[in-house]
């Protein structure tokens, strides 16, 4: 009887260390590791009212949001995702996703702010793409060619725009989305 009892508080104390101990050892804390994405448009024909081109852009891009440089990211847009500490690439791959999810929300409704990018960072002040992309696309194209073709520009003008969205980051991260071709209406 004596050895039951011994065996039976061994196993009640093995049982409590083992539930006391094993969940310090298990537990991975809890991490997050982010991506950064940018928006470009690569721009093509310019247009005049009558839909007639009278001018290609090509090799000319604008920045819409971020620097839109792979090197300088600190004003880039930005998304987190958490993870255990043993697993940084998947938090990496819910950020990328996050991302991804709100651009092309965001391109699905350009003139409307979708849910999904209610948790990326410096995104909220860019509730209307659609006027964002008129006014970064519009400006760089009379930036860029003044002194040369614009004095004579019809006005108003149409450029064909190609956008894209590259995010960027450690492993996980690394992504290129493209979407429709787009006109953007330039007003004067």
């Amino acid at each position: 009887m004596k050895r039951d009892r011994f065996l039976s508080l061994l196993a009640i104390l093995y049982s409590a260390f083992c539930l006391l101990a094993v969940p310090q050892i298990v537990k991975a804390d809890n991490i997050t590791r982010s991506c950064k994405a940018s928006y470009r448009v690569h721009l093509g024909i310019a247009r005049d009212s009558a839909n007639a081109p009278f001018f290609k852009l090509a090799g000319l891009d604008a920045s819409i949001l971020g620097l839109g440089t792979n090197r300088d990211t600190r004003t880039m847009i930005s998304a987190s995702g958490g993870c255990g500490r043993t697993v940084p690439n998947r938090c990496r791959q819910r950020a990328s996703k996050a991302l991804e999810q709100c651009a092309r929300d965001h391109f699905a409704n350009p003139g409307q702010f979708p849910a999904s990018c209610t948790d990326v960072k410096h995104y909220g002040e860019f509730q209307n793409l659609e006027a964002l992309m008129e006014n970064m696309v519009c400006r760089r194209v009379k930036e860029q060619y003044r002194n040369i073709t614009f004095q004579n520009t019809p006005k108003p003008f149409s450029i064909d725009a190609l956008p894209e969205v590259n995010i960027l980051g450690d492993k996980g991260c690394d992504k290129k989305l493209q979407f429709q071709k787009i006109v953007v209406q330039c007003p004067n």
